[in-house]
């Protein structure tokens, strides 16, 4: 993988502030077991959590893509919205 900055780790503030998402996201992905412990995170203290940014991008490009998911019928009534 080819790393688009030299960094790796960041801590899970500055991932936050840098992504939007919310720290509580970031721990219910935890929590839930969908981030792996090494991996995708690394705690190196009871209050400091690193967010490993290679295995998050590779994780969201596993990720299935949302927009090929909309309804039929939402994706006609937005289409009649913008021609109107």
């Amino acid at each position: 993988m080819t790393h688009l900055l030299p960094i790796k780790w960041i801590r899970a503030e500055a991932y936050c502030q840098f992504t939007g998402e919310s720290i509580n996201t970031v721990r219910e992905r935890i929590n839930d077991g969908v981030w792996a412990a090494g991996v995708h995170y690394r705690r190196t203290g009871p209050r400091t959590l690193w967010v490993s940014l290679p295995d998050v991008t590779a994780w969201i490009e596993k990720q299935p893509l949302v927009e090929s998911q909309v309804p039929e019928e939402l994706r006609s009534a937005r289409a009649s919205a913008a021609t109107a």
